[in-house]
């Protein structure tokens, strides 16, 4: 018992007089935020975190010694760095050139008829309507030059969902005898007639009148785009068969909630921020019922 209390009793003597010099000049603080940058910066040759490098940003207020002793004011400069840092500007120009812009491409809405819907079953007719919708929406908020093309609308499949046709009121859909709309060379002239190399199409069925103009577009020159919950196939497997045919052949898919947000990308961008949050609240599901939660109780809104 006697050597236990005398270990116990050095112990706390140890811990006093680290406590009192740590108190004096803050070099525990100092000292455990230089481990911690060390071990979270990447190794600049790999992209690997790594213990052993310690590559600091240029940033002025990093390099600046901290003034206040003690870990709690260390770790106080360290979060008000990390803070300014994580800082989004607007005026950055970081994005990839994989990502859409509301300049750089066209929109292909292909067969959503009654007809072509009835048979689809890979998503349920409600979920197809509103997906599509929220997808026209997107694109008209966001000034994107659209094609509407339907097939054998008179005599089998009926006129295009009237959510579609009433996004663009004005516009004729082409009416087409083709199940490939690349084979009718006015909608090829129309898409043509945008001068824009990237083209984002959704459609019924995915397996027929969606994968044949994708990977028609594609060898014509085109990078493709396809929104896979706003098409839909006779089966499930039917769907997905189709979808990874696409891929292998480059096309990229996407979804019609991501393409919204993509448009957006910026919540500083407030010509179409109203529109953006209308859309997602009325079609985004959990996500626009969020918002309006987020709106009602708390006041909030993206970006603040």
């Amino acid at each position: 018992m006697k050597m236990k209390r005398r270990l116990y009793e050095s112990a706390v003597v140890i811990l006093i007089i680290t406590a009192l010099t740590a108190c004096t000049n803050g070099n525990i603080g100092e000292k455990s935020l230089q481990r911690s940058q060390n071990q979270m910066n990447p190794d600049p040759v790999d992209g690997r975190f790594s213990a052993t490098q310690n590559v600091q940003p240029n940033t002025p207020e990093r390099n600046q010694p901290v003034t206040k002793s003690g870990s709690d004011a260390s770790l106080r400069q360290l979060a008000e760095n990390v803070s300014e840092n994580a800082e989004t500007k607007a005026t950055q120009k970081n994005a990839s050139p994989q990502l859409l812009t509301p300049t750089d491409h066209s929109l292909m809405l292909i067969d959503h008829q009654p007809q072509m819907a009835f048979a689809t079953k890979s998503h349920s007719i409600s979920e197809l309507r509103n997906n599509v919708e929220g997808l026209a929406k997107s694109a008209k908020i966001f000034g994107v030059p659209t094609i509407l093309t339907t097939v054998s609308a008179k005599s089998f499949s009926g006129d295009i969902f009237p959510e579609i046709q009433a996004v663009f009121p004005d516009q004729k859909p082409i009416d087409r005898t083709t199940m490939n709309p690349w084979e009718d060379q006015r909608v090829v002239d129309k898409a043509n007639s945008f001068n824009k190399k990237k083209i984002v199409m959704a459609g019924l069925w995915t397996e027929v009148c969606l994968v044949d103009p994708v990977l028609s577009a594609i060898d014509a020159g085109y990078q493709v785009y396809f929104i896979s919950d706003a098409s839909g196939g006779v089966s499930t497997e039917a769907h997905d068969m189709a979808v990874q045919r696409m891929i292998q052949h480059g096309a990229i898919p996407m979804t019609w909630l991501q393409y919204l947000l993509e448009m957006q990308r910026d919540w500083a961008n407030q010509k179409t921020y109203n529109d953006v949050l209308t859309i997602a609240k009325d079609h985004g599901g959990a996500y626009g019922l969020g918002a309006i939660y987020a709106a009602q109780i708390f006041g909030g809104k993206e970006g603040k």
